[in-house]
C-alpha cells in the first residue's frame, strides 16, 4: 500500500487500543459461547478427561480437514516437499573454509555497528575526550574492515579452485569488496559530517542511544546540495506525503522525506493529525462524536469499511453521494459546511491513510511500529542489484538533500519506466517471454523481501506500440511502492502466503530463469544482511536471512523431487529434451492453474481484477490465452523441439 496515492487493501480495521472503539459481534459470541461451554463442563474425572481429550482430538482432526479442504487450490502444495525427499550427503552445498572465514568477519562487523557511538558532548571541556574515544573506535572499525577485505580477496583469488565457486556469488563477492574498502576509505572523514547533522537533533536533545550503525547509514547516503547546484523543484502531494520532483543530470527524479510507521491508537493519530493540519478544532470534535455514536450504533461493527467509503467517496470529491442515514459518520460528512471541505478532506484523507498504513504494515508484513517504511524501497533496490535484477526494481537510493539552508534525509526514486494495468487493460495484450519470467523472478523475489502488496496498482508495464489489429505486447515489468516488505517475517510463514504474498509451489520452482535461480541459490545470507545494515533493524536482517535459507534448500529439494521425477519418466521412453525444456514447462503450467478453481469469493475477484495474479497465466486476469492457445503453443513447442533441441535454458 502506498501511503501517498491512499490504495487500500482489501481488509482493514481500527487498532483496539483506540478510544474509537470497535465493538466486535464476533467477539462477544465467542466469548459467550466459551462462558456456556464452561458452565456446562461436568466435573472432573479421569474418564471425562480421557473423553474430552478425544473430542478435542476430532475436533482439531475434524478443523484440519475443514481448513485443507477449503484452502484455494491456486495455493495448495502436494504435501511439504521437505517431509518427502532427504538429499544425499554429497548433494548437500559444500561450502569452502574461505566462505566461512568471510561468514567469521561479517559477524565481526555486524557486533561492532550494534554497538553504541560515544555519546555527543555537551561540554566543551569534554571535546578531546569525545574526539579520543572516536578516533579509537575508527581505529577498531578499520582493522575489523580491513580483516574482512583481506578474507574477500582471497576468496576471489582462489575462486576457481573452490567448491562453492559460481559466477552469481562472485559478483556478489565482488560488490561487497567494493562497498567494504570504500567504506573503510570514508569511514573516519564522515564523522565529521554525521557530528554537525547530529548536533541539535531530536536523537541527541532526547539523549537517545546512536549506535555505529546509524553513523553507517549516513555514510552510505548520498549528499545533493539543491542550494548549491540551483535544482529547481516541484511538489506534489500534501501534507505529510509531500514529494519533491526534480531534474538533475538531464533525468528526472523523486524525493520523499523518512517516515516511520504511526504509533498509539488510531484517535491518537487522528488528533496528531489534526494538530498536523491546524483543522478546526470544532471539526475534530464533531468528527470524534460521530465516529463514537457510529460505534455505538449498530453500524460499529463495520466502521471501518464505512470509512474506507468515506475515503473512496471523498477522494473522488462526490460525499454529497453519501448516504447520510447509513451512520452519523456519514450525516456528519454531509452536514461539513462547504466552506471546511477542502480542509476535512485533507485531515480525513491523511489520517485514513497512516491508519491504513500501519495497519496492512503491523498485521500482514509483520513491521514494527514506529519503524522507518521509506527505507526498504531503498533496501528492495539493492537487494535486487545483488540478484543480478535490477531493471525489475525502480531504482531507489538514500540520500539527504541540503534545501533552503535544510538538511533532509529521504530516499530518492528513479522515474520509472511503464504504465499503470489501468491504462492498457482494456486494449488486448500479452506478455512476452522475458516479461513473463520476470513476473516469475518477481514472485520469488518478493518472498525473499517478505513483499505482502504486490498488486498490479504497484508495478509498472512496458509496452510495445500498437500491432496490427490494436494489440500490445508487454515487454517489461518495472516493480514500484516497495515499502511494505522486510518485517519479522519468517519463511515458513511467507512461504504459506499471506495477503498478496502468494504461497509456494513446488511446480512453479523449474519455471525459475536460470540466471536468476543461480544467484538465489549464491546468495550469502550474511552478505546480504550487511549489505542492508544501514537499512533495516537486526531483528528484520535474521528474519531476512531465515528467508534466503528456506528458498534455497526449498528449491534445493524441490529440483531434487523434479529429477527424480524426470528420471522416472526417462525410463518410461519420454522425450529428453521435452522434459528439461522450461518454455514447453511454463506453456503446461499455464494451462494446469487455468483448470484450478477459486473456491473463495476473494479468489474469484482476483482473478478478475488481476491484483492476486493467480489464475489463467502466471499473473494476470487480463492478458490471457485461451486454453486452447495455450495446447497449441505446446504441440508447436514440441515439434521445435523434435527438429533443433532444446533452447538456451537461461
Amino acid at each position: 500500500m502506498d501511503p501517498v496515492t491512499g490504495k487500500v487493501r482489501e481488509k482493514e480495521h481500527i487498532g483496539s487500543g483506540s478510544t474509537i472503539e470497535v465493538q466486535a459481534k464476533k467477539t462477544e459470541e465467542l466469548t459467550r459461547n466459551a462462558n456456556s461451554m464452561e458452565a456446562a463442563a461436568p466435573d472432573v474425572n479421569i474418564q471425562g478427561s480421557r473423553e474430552r481429550d478425544s473430542q478435542k482430538t476430532r475436533t482439531l482432526k475434524k478443523a484440519k480437514i475443514n481448513i485443507m479442504e477449503n484452502m484455494p487450490p491456486v495455493y495448495a502444495m502436494k504435501g511439504d516437499i521437505f517431509d518427502e525427499v532427504e538429499l544425499a550427503e554429497d548433494k548437500e552445498p559444500r561450502e569452502s573454509v574461505e566462505m566461512k572465514d568471510i561468514r567469521l568477519k561479517i559477524g565481526r562487523v555486524q557486533e561492532f555497528l550494534s554497538a553504541p557511538m560515544p555519546p555527543l558532548s555537551a561540554e566543551p571541556r569534554d571535546e578531546e575526550k569525545y574526539r579520543e574515544e572516536l578516533k579509537a573506535s575508527c581505529q577498531s572499525a578499520g582493522l575489523l574492515y580491513s580483516d574482512l577485505v583481506a578474507s574477500l580477496e582471497e576468496w576471489l583469488g582462489k575462486k576457481e579452485a573452490l567448491e562453492d565457486y559460481s559466477r552469481e556469488r562472485y559478483e556478489v563477492i565482488r560488490l561487497m569488496k567494493e562497498q567494504i574498502q570504500g567504506e573503510a576509505e570514508r569511514f573516519e572523514a564522515s564523522l565529521t559530517d554525521y557530528r554537525e547533522m547530529m548536533t541539535g537533533s531530536p536523537e541527541a536533545l532526547e539523549a537517545k542511544e546512536v549506535t555505529w550503525a546509524d553513523m553507517l547509514r549516513h555514510e552510505r547516503a548520498e549528499q545533493i546540495d539543491f542550494d548549491a547546484e540551483k535544482i529547481k523543484t516541484s511538489s506534489e502531494g500534501a501534507g505529510t506525503s509531500d514529494i519533491i520532483k526534480f531534474e538533475r543530470q538531464g533525468k528526472t527524479y523523486y524525493f520523499k522525506a523518512e517516515e516511520n510507521m504511526a504509533t498509539g491508537s488510531f484517535s491518537e493519530l487522528a488528533h496528531k493529525t489534526a494538530v498536523e493540519q491546524d483543522l478546526d478544532g470544532k471539526l475534530f470534535e464533531g468528527f470524534s462524536r460521530a465516529v463514537n455514536d457510529t460505534i455505538r450504533s449498530e453500524q460499529g461493527v463495520r466502521l471501518w469499511e464505512n470509512m474506507r467509503d468515506i475515503f473512496n467517496y471523498m477522494r473522488a470529491d462526490v460525499t454529497h453521494l453519501l448516504d447520510k442515514k447509513a451512520s452519523p459518520l456519514n450525516a456528519f460528512i454531509r452536514s461539513i459546511p462547504k466552506l471546511h471541505r477542502p480542509q476535512f478532506k485533507q485531515f480525513f484523507l491523511e489520517a485514513y491513510k497512516k491508519e491504513n498504513c500501519r495497519s496492512i504494515a503491523g498485521e500482514s508484513a509483520q513491521i514494527k511500529e514506529g519503524r522507518n517504511l521509506s527505507r526498504r524501497n531503498v533496501a528492495t533496490s539493492r537487494l535486487a542489484k545483488l540478484l543480478g535484477i535490477e531493471d525489475l526494481i525502480a531504482a531507489s537510493r538514500t540520500v539527504v538533500i541540503k534545501k533552503d539552508g535544510r538538511r533532509i534525509r529521504g530516499n530518492v526514486m528513479d522515474q520509472a519506466k511503464g504504465q499503470e494495468e489501468g491504462a492498457i487493460k482494456r486494449i488486448k495484450s500479452t506478455y512476452s517471454e522475458e516479461a513473463e519470467d520476470q513476473l516469475i523472478c518477481l514472485q520469488y523475489f518478493d518472498l525473499i523481501c517478505g513483499q505482502i502488496d504486490r498488486h498490479y496498482g504497484n508495478f509498472l508495464l512496458d509496452t510495445e506500440d500498437k500491432t496490427e489489429g490494436g494489440a500490445k505486447t508487454i515487454n517489461g515489468i518495472c516493480a514500484i511502492d516497495n515499502d511494505m516488505s522486510f518485517g519479522n517475517m519468517d519463511f515458513k510463514t511467507a512461504a504459506k502466503g499471506v495477503n498478496r504474498l502468494r504461497r509456494l509451489r513446488q511446480d512453479m520452482v523449474k519455471l525459475m530463469p536460470e540466471k536468476f535461480k543461480s544467484s538465489v541459490m549464491a546468495l550469502e545470507p550474511s552478505i546480504a544482511s550487511l549489505l542492508l545494515r544501514d537499512l533495516l533493524e537486526p531483528d528484520e536482517l535474521k528474519s531476512l536471512e531465515d528467508r534466503i535459507k528456506g528458498l534455497q534448500e526449498y528449491i534445493q529439494k524441490a529440483d531434487a523431487l523434479d529429477e527424480a521425477e524426470i528420471q522416472k519418466k526417462l525410463e518410461a521412453g519420454e522425450s529428453e529434451a521435452e522434459l528439461r525444456d522450461r518454455k514447453l514447462a511454463k506453456l503446461k503450467f499455464m494451462v494446469k492453474i487455468s483448470k484450478e478453481p477459486a473456491k473463495k469469493i476473494r479468489d474469484q475477484y482476483r482473478v478478475q481484477s488481476a491484483a492476486g495474479m493467480e489464475k489463467a497465466t502466471l499473473f494476470s486476469g487480463y492478458f490471457t490465452a485461451t486454453e486452447k492457445e495455450y495446447l497449441d503453443r505446446i504441440e508447436q513447442r514440441r515439434a521445435e523441439l523434435k527438429n533443433d533441441g532444446p533452447a538456451d535454458q537461461a
